[in-house]
C-alpha cells in the first residue's frame, strides 16, 4: 500500500473543497434566482462543513462565514459580519492584502494561498485558502467564496520535520569525515559538504550527487575504488584501508571505512563510504621516514665515527665509519661500556672519566676533548670527541651521541705547524727587530744629511749651487720616503697598521694635498685641480693621515707620468645605506700615457711597475700603489683603476666616514694654516748622542731665532736642566749612559728639580715603527718628530707643544737651583 505524505493529504482536500464550493455556488445560485427561503438549509449545510468559509465584497468586509470559521477563530456571527477581512490578518499581512486582493478579484479562482489569521485570543493559525469568485449578469464582480483548512499542526510537524533535518545536516556537515553513499559503479547519491568540498574543489552537495567517482578521481583510481565498492556488496563486508586520491582540491590520503547498505526506497544495495583526511598525518610520516632515511644514510656515509651510548653506557649504535677508525665490528661491541674492552688509553683514563662525567652530572650538555685510543689490533691513535646527552624529563641520560675523528695525522702536521710557526714567529721578530734598526740607523745619517743640506739651503747661494742643493734634497726625500714605504708593507703584513677615528675637516685634508703638488704641477706645465660635491658634510671622523697618504701616493703618480694636459682629484658624495655615515667617492684622473691593459693586474702588487726593465722613465720601487690598496682595505673601502694607453688613467676609491655629532669651528681645527707662530726667543736643550743629529737641531733652532743648548746623553741633560733654565728639550731616545725615556721619567720624577717637573719633551728620533710615537708620549714626553727632521715640521711641533702646555717666557736665572 501506497504512503501518502501532508502534501497529498492537502491536495485531497482542496480538491474536495472546490467540488463543494462549486456545487454550492450552483446551489446558490439556483436559490438566488428562485429567491426561495430554502437558503436556511444551505446555512445550515455550511454551517456543518468540516472546512471554514467565508464571503467578502468588493472591498474585502465580510458578508458571510460558516460556523467552522467562528469556530477555528473564536469568534460570534455578530463580531465578524461587516468587518473588514484585514481585522483578522497580522499586521504586517495588511499591505499585502490590499496589493493582492484586486488581481484575485480579477481571476475566477484561486488555490493553495496560505495566510495567518489572528484568533480572538491573539493566537495566530495557519490556513490555506482556495476559492471563486461569483459575478453578476453582465461579468462584474459580486462576491467571493472561499474555503479554508487549518494547517497549523501540519505546520508544527513540518517546521520539527525541517529543524531535524537542519540538526541532521549540520551533524553530517560538521563531521571531520567525508560521508558519501555511492552504489557499486561509483554513482553518489548521497554526499556531505566537506565530501563534496574535497570532489568538486570547494562546490556544493548538488555539483557531486548523480554523478560518477570517474568525474572527479583519474581513470585508474576510480576504477580501484568502484572496485572496491563492488567487493564490499558483493561480501557484505566493511573494509578498512588507507588510499590515495586524485580530486580537485589536491592529492589526499584517506582512511577510509566502507560499509555495506540499502539505501533509498527501493533499497537499492550501496556503499556507506566514511573517509578521514589523513594527509598531514601522512605527510609528517613520509617526511619522518625520508628523514630517518637521511639520517641513516650520513650516520653510514659521515666522515665521523657515530657512536650512540643508550643510557651514556652500553653502546647501542656502531657506525660504518666507526669500524673502520677503531677496527672493531659492530657486532663485537654492541652492548659494551668504554670501560669493558682495551678503548681508552691508561694515561687518558683519569682525564675522560672527569670529562664524561660533567655529562653526567649535569654541568655540561655537550663537550669536545681529544684524547688517545687503542685500534683492535692494539696501536695507538689520537682522536677527537664530540659528544653531547639527551636527558628525560627527570634529568636522566637518555642517549649519549659522541662523533670522533681520527686526528692522529693532523696532530702530527700540528706539532709539526707548531715548530715550523716558533720558527717564523722567530724570523718575523728577527725582521721586526731589523727593520726597526735599520730604520733607526739609516734616518740618523739622513736626519744629518737633510738637516745640512737645509741649512745649507737657508745661505747665500749661488743658482747653479741652490739647484745642487735642491737636488740632494729631493734625493733625500726620495729615500726617506722609499724607507717610510718598506716599513709601512711590513706593519701592514704584520698586521700593526691601526686606522685613527678623530674628526677632521675633509676640505682641508684635500687642499693641504693640493698645496703639497702645486709647485710640481706649475714645473710640469700640468693643470692640476681639486672638485669637491658641495654635499659633503665639512667635517667627517676618520683617518685623514692614512687618506693623505693615499691621495698623495695617487696624485704623485699621476704627475709622474703626465707631460701634458691635467691631473684632477675629485670627492663625491656617496649614499650609505648605514646611518650616520657619509661614503664618499675619491677619483685621481689624469691624461698621461696610461697603462697597458696586461699591465693593469700587477699594479696594486708590491715591487711592480707599469714599466719594467732597463729602460725606465720614473723612478720608484713600486711600493705605493701596494700601500694605497691595503690601507683603503683597512679604512672599510675598495679601489679600482681604469687606464687607456696614450690618454689617461683614472684611479677611484671609496670610503665611508663616520659623522660627528656636532660639527666643530672650522677656525679652531688643528692643523689649519694661518696659525700664529709661537714667539722666539725660548730656551731649548737638545738631548742627542749623534754630533751631526745635534748640529742639525741646534742650526735650524738658531736660524729660528731660539737659544739653543746641546748634550750628548740623558744625564748630562738632567744636569743641565739643574744648572740653568730651559723652555723646551728636545730629546733623543737612543743614547748611551742614560737613554732618553730613563731621562724623562727621572725628569717628571722631579730628579731635574720641581720647577722642570713638567717642562715639555720633544721626541726627535729615528725610531718611526708603528706604535713608537704611543710608547714615547705614554712615557710622559709630549711631542714626536721622527728623523730626518724637517725645520717646519721640528717648529711647528715645537709651537703646537708649547702651546699646549702654555708655558710662559723663560724665567730669570736665579730662580733655579746652582
Amino acid at each position: 500500500m501506497a504512503k501518502h505524505t501532508h502534501d497529498d493529504w492537502r491536495d485531497e482536500a482542496l480538491a474536495a473543497c472546490h467540488r463543494r464550493i462549486a456545487e454550492l455556488e450552483a446551489r446558490l445560485a439556483e436559490e438566488s434566482s428562485r429567491q426561495r427561503p430554502e437558503a436556511f438549509p444551505l446555512q445550515a449545510f455550511l454551517d456543518n462543513a468540516p472546512l471554514g468559509y467565508q464571503s467578502l465584497d468588493g472591498h474585502g468586509n465580510i458578508l458571510e462565514v460558516n460556523q467552522t470559521w467562528l469556530d477555528l477563530l473564536g469568534y460570534s456571527r455578530e463580531e465578524v459580519l461587516g468587518r473588514h477581512f484585514t481585522e483578522f490578518l497580522p499586521p504586517h499581512r495588511t499591505e499585502a492584502f490590499f496589493q493582492d486582493f484586486p488581481r484575485y478579484k480579477a481571476l475566477d479562482q484561486t488555490s493553495g494561498v496560505e495566510l495567518e489569521l489572528v484568533r480572538k485570543d491573539g493566537t495566530v493559525m495557519q490556513a490555506v485558502f482556495s476559492g471563486r469568485v461569483s459575478r453578476e449578469a453582465d461579468g462584474s464582480f459580486r462576491q467571493t467564496h472561499c474555503m479554508f483548512q487549518d494547517i497549523s499542526a501540519r505546520r508544527r510537524i513540518e517546521d520539527a520535520l525541517r529543524d531535524s533535518e537542519e540538526r541532521y545536516r549540520q551533524v553530517v556537515n560538521a563531521m571531520r569525515e567525508t560521508l558519501s553513499v555511492i552504489t557499486t559503479d561509483g554513482t553518489f547519491l548521497f554526499v556531505n559538504e566537506r565530501a563534496a568540498r574535497n570532489l568538486s574543489g570547494g562546490q556544493g552537495p548538488e555539483a557531486v550527487v548523480g554523478r560518477n567517482i570517474r568525474d572527479f578521481t583519474p581513470p585508474d583510481q576510480a576504477q580501484a575504488l568502484t572496485a572496491q565498492y563492488r567487493h564490499v556488496v558483493a561480501t557484505q563486508t566493511p573494509q578498512v584501508s588507507e588510499v590515495l586520491v586524485t580530486m580537485a582540491s589536491g592529492d589526499k590520503w584517506f582512511h577510509n571505512t566502507m560499509v555495506p547498505i540499502r539505501y533509498g526506497r527501493d533499497n537499492q544495495p550501496c556503499v556507506l563510504s566514511m573517509s578521514l583526511d589523513i594527509t598531514e598525518r601522512k605527510q609528517a610520516q613520509m617526511a619522518l621516514q625520508q628523514a630517518l632515511d637521511r639520517l641513516s644514510f650520513h650516520v653510514d656515509n659521515s666522515p665521523l665515527g657515530v657512536i650512540e651510548w643508550k643510557d651514556g653506557r652500553g653502546i647501542a649504535l656502531w657506525s660504518p665509519r666507526a669500524e673502520a677508525i677503531f677496527g672493531w665490528k659492530a657486532e663485537e661491541v654492541l652492548g659494551k661500556n668504554w670501560e669493558d674492552f682495551q678503548f681508552v688509553h691508561p694515561e687518558d683514563l683519569p682525564a675522560v672519566a672527569e670529562i664524561v662525567g660533567r655529562l653526567f652530572n649535569g654541568s655540561e650538555t655537550f663537550n669536545t676533548f681529544l684524547n688517545r685510543n687503542f685500534r683492535k689490533d692494539g696501536s695507538v691513535i689520537r682522536c677527537r670527541w664530540y659528544n653531547s646527552a639527551q636527558r628525560d624529563a627527570a634529568g636522566n641520560i637518555v642517549s649519549l651521541l659522541s662523533l670522533v675523528d681520527d686526528v692522529s695525522e693532523l696532530h702530527e702536521a700540528l706539532a709539526n705547524l707548531a715548530a715550523a710557526r716558533e720558527q717564523a714567529e722567530a724570523a718575523s721578530r728577527a725582521k721586526s727587530e731589523f727593520l726597526a734598526n735599520m730604520s733607526h740607523e739609516i734616518r740618523t745619517p739622513l736626519n744629518g744629511l737633510l738637516g745640512m743640506l737645509q741649512l745649507l739651503r737657508t745661505d747665500q747661494l749661488q743658482a747653479q749651487q741652490r739647484e745642487y742643493v735642491d737636488l740632494a734634497i729631493a734625493s733625500g726625500n726620495r729615500l726617506t720616503r722609499l724607507l717610510s714605504d718598506i716599513l709601512d708593507i711590513s706593519r701592514i703584513e704584520a698586521g700593526k697598521m691601526p686606522m685613527e677615528a678623530a674628526p677632521f675637516v675633509l676640505a682641508e685634508a684635500l687642499h693641504q694635498v693640493m698645496e703639497l703638488f702645486q709647485p710640481t704641477a706649475r714645473q710640469a706645465g700640468v693643470a692640476f685641480a681639486c672638485h669637491i660635491d658641495p654635499r659633503l658634510p665639512p667635517t667627517v671622523i676618520g683617518d685623514s693621515c692614512r687618506l693623505q697618504q693615499v691621495l698623495t701616493n695617487l696624485v704623485g703618480n699621476a704627475l709622474k707620468y703626465t707631460t701634458q694636459g691635467h691631473v684632477t682629484l675629485y670627492a663625491q658624495a656617496l649614499t650609505d645605506a648605514r646611518p650616520g655615515l657619509q661614503r664618499v667617492l675619491f677619483t685621481v684622473e689624469d691624461t698621461g700615457c696610461g697603462i697597458p691593459e696586461d699591465m693593469i693586474g700587477l699594479l696594486f702588487e708590491p715591487f711592480s711597475q707599469a714599466a719594467q726593465g732597463f729602460q725606465r722613465s720614473h723612478q720608484g720601487a713600486g711600493l705605493g700603489l701596494s700601500i694605497c690598496k691595503r690601507l683603503v682595505a683597512l679604512m672599510g673601502g675598495g679601489i679600482a683603476v681604469e687606464s687607456v694607453p696614450d690618454q689617461g688613467t683614472s684611479f677611484f676609491f671609496s670610503i665611508s666616514f663616520a659623522l660627528p655629532r656636532a660639527l666643530p669651528d672650522a677656525s679652531g681645527t688643528p692643523g689649519m694654516s694661518g696659525q700664529a707662530a709661537p714667539p722666539a726667543g725660548r730656551r731649548i736643550l737638545v738631548a742627542d748622542d749623534d754630533a751631526i743629529s745635534r748640529l742639525t737641531a741646534s742650526r735650524m733652532l738658531e736660524k729660528d731665532g731660539e737659544e739653543v743648548v746641546v748634550v750628548n746623553n740623558g744625564r748630562q741633560a738632567l744636569e743641565a736642566l739643574r744648572r740653568e733654565p730651559f723652555d723646551l728639550v728636545l730629546m733623543d731616545v737612543q743614547m748611551p749612559i742614560m737613554d732618553g725615556l730613563e731621562a724623562t721619567r727621572a725628569i717628571r720624577n722631579g730628579e731635574a728639580g720641581a720647577a722642570n717637573a713638567g717642562i715639555p719633551i720633544v721626541a726627535m728620533t729615528a725610531y718611526a715603527m708603528v706604535g713608537d710615537k704611543d710608547i714615547f708620549l705614554a712615557e710622559g714626553m709630549d711631542g714626536y718628530v721622527a728623523k730626518p727632521v724637517g725645520l717646519d715640521e721640528l717648529t711647528a711641533t715645537i709651537a703646537a707643544v708649547l702651546e699646549r702646555k702654555g708655558r710662559p717666557m723663560s724665567a730669570p736665572a736665579e730662580e733655579f737651583p746652582a
